[in-house]
């Protein structure tokens, strides 16, 4: 179930985790050539190429820029490389005002996958706060339910699931199957 429940969160989140070709078209002529090239590996499904490129230019304090340690940790949730998202995000002044709260919803995700369960609550909390549109919202609401599932808060955890069907219509009847699950009078 848990796999699914990954699968299904991967599928829906595919869409607003990277940025727009309009603003990836618009910032290239200022970005360093590292920066280019890892986008053009990310583009390419080479999560960890992205990586290799940018980590000498975020050693470089006078180099680093809080959309390129967004993109550094954007490309480590795709690999997998949970602890590198949460090493480079964390502490970040900047989470809540860059690309609606982003980093929030990468490190919900690390803490959800490091079975930080409590701190996966509070970060899918600012993520959602932070949400623009019913899609995002929607991701960033099931991410909230899990974790709160996860923390056994269970009413809690229904209600939020409920709210996400209404944001991601395409899923709504799983997600009511997941709310259900966690009903105790269901069970009978």
């Amino acid at each position: 179930m848990t796999r699914g429940l990954l699968l299904v969160l991967a599928l829906v989140a595919c869409g607003d985790v990277s940025t727009t070709h309009a603003e990836q078209s618009a910032s290239l002529v200022a970005e360093p050539t590292e920066v280019r090239e890892a986008r053009a590996a990310m583009a390419s499904s080479r999560p960890w190429r992205a990586t290799l490129l940018l980590t000498p230019l975020l050693r470089d304090s006078a180099r680093r820029e809080p959309e390129y340690v967004l993109l550094a940790a954007r490309a480590a949730a795709q690999w997998g490389g949970w602890s590198e998202v949460e090493r480079l995000l964390r502490g970040q002044r900047w989470l809540d005002s860059l690309d609606a709260g982003a980093g929030r919803e990468l490190l919900a995700r690390a803490a959800l996958d490091m079975r930080r369960d409590t701190v996966a609550v509070a970060e899918a909390e600012r993520a959602v706060a932070e949400s623009k549109g019913a899609r995002e919202r929607g991701t960033r609401l099931v991410l909230l339910a899990r974790a709160l599932e996860r923390t056994k808060q269970l009413d809690r955890a229904r209600a939020t699931y409920d709210l996400a069907a209404r944001d991601l219509p395409s899923i709504a009847d799983w997600l009511a199957l997941r709310s259900l699950a966690l009903d105790p009078d269901s069970a009978r």
